[in-house]
């Protein structure tokens, strides 16, 4: 027979969950994370509350990638607690390799944002060159018919966005004067 429980975890108090004695000490130990790992500035503190859990989970079979999944859970929804705190707490309980797999995780999210970084990088670069090219080309045109640019329209051509200088690129195939390609 299946048995489906859904739990509002913020109304159960801590005890009461540890107090599942039907469930195992990593399953325990994910309703304490997902209970307070995302806000609990005390989040240190209750992991090594906690202690008696840990050592429960790391007593059983290879557990490095239930530690691996319950750590990477921790380093990246908490602002409480980083990577070398979270792999002593663990340490404590589990042992080295229990510590390893929290390094492990916390390398891998660094590593995933490096990459998120560089990938962010180079699309705001892209853009900023696309919007330089343009830029050029407006202030080419705007002085290939009107001559040389007032300072005001310099200024204005610098601090255009793309939307603006798209606008403006238009306006010069029609624009009579200077004033007409820049009017809002």
């Amino acid at each position: 027979s299946f048995e489906f429980l859904l739990d509002d975890l913020p109304t159960h108090e801590d005890h009461g969950l540890v107090g599942r004695i039907t469930m195992t000490a990593l399953s325990r130990l994910v309703l304490l994370c997902l209970k307070h790992a995302r806000d609990n500035r005390h989040l240190r503190d209750l992991l090594l509350g906690w202690l008696s859990e840990l050592h429960e989970m790391f007593g059983g079979k290879d557990v490095s990638e239930a530690v691996h999944a319950v750590s990477r859970y921790i380093l990246e929804v908490s602002d409480h607690i980083d990577t070398r705190e979270l792999a002593d707490i663990f340490e404590r309980a589990g042992g080295a390799r229990a510590k390893e797999a929290v390094m492990t995780a916390g390398q891998q999210l660094i590593e995933q944002g490096r990459k998120e970084g560089r990938k962010e990088g180079r699309e705001e670069g892209r853009e900023e060159g696309v919007a330089e090219g343009e830029r050029r080309v407006v202030r080419r045109v705007l002085e290939a018919r009107f001559g040389p640019l007032p300072s005001e329209a310099q200024a204005k051509l610098e601090c255009a966005t793309g939307a603006q200088l798209e606008r403006w690129s238009e306006r010069l195939l029609t624009a009579a004067t200077i004033d007409d390609v820049f009017t809002e």
